[in-house]
This record gives structure tokens, C-alpha cells and sequence, in this order.
């Protein structure tokens, strides 16, 4: 799904060396619901690995629902907040003021 304001897919600016659990919130920033087995394709990982994730996502407290049959979601669409977009937003006058640190999970 894109970004109706920029008509970017978040999911896509994802960058594959990013944490899964950053990846795995960008491909779930649509609120709608997604298959554990299709997140595992898309994001290259193990079902499992996708349960762990999302799990960690909670643990930042973010609302995760699991839903048997039907996959995960977020409870409503989200902006991740991806450094290069960010950047292309602010003037570039202000880029020296600005400090961008990434926390990896």
C-alpha cells in the first residue's frame, strides 16, 4: 500500500540490513492484516522469526494484534519514521543542524 501524502510504500523504502522489527512494522504501517507466511516471504526470515518480532514490537509498545487465520496488523495505519525520508523533508540549510542517530533493535 503507499504513503497517500508522498505515494512512497514505506514497506519498500525498508532497507533489507535494517532490523526485522523495523522492517516487519513498515510492512505493517498499512493497518491492514498480513499472513505470517507471507511476512516471513517478503522479509526472508522464518515464520518463527516474524512471531519473535512482532513480539518485540509489544515489548516497545506497540499494539500488535494476531488474529488465527488472518495474519497481523497494527490496530491503525503508521508513518515509520525512515532517516532518508526525513531528510528529504527538511531544508537543506537546516541539514547541518540537524542530527539524525538511528537505534537498531
Amino acid at each position: 500500500m503507499s504513503d497517500d501524502r508522498s505515494g512512497v510504500d514505506p514497506a519498500a523504502d525498508a532497507d533489507p540490513a535494517s532490523p526485522l522489527v523495523a522492517r516487519l512494522f513498515a510492512k505493517l504501517a498499512d493497518g491492514e492484516f498480513h499472513s505470517g507466511e507471507a511476512l516471513a516471504a517478503e522479509l526472508a526470515v522464518s515464520r518463527s522469526a516474524v512471531w519473535k518480532a512482532a513480539g518485540a514490537l509489544r515489548d516497545l509498545g506497540a499494539t500488535v494484534n494476531a488474529v488465527r487465520n488472518r495474519g497481523y496488523r497494527l490496530p491503525g495505519t503508521a508513518d515509520p519514521l525512515i532517516a532518508s525520508r526525513i531528510l528529504e523533508l527538511i531544508s537543506p540549510e537546516a541539514h547541518p543542524h540537524v542530527a539524525l542517530s538511528l537505534i537498531h533493535i
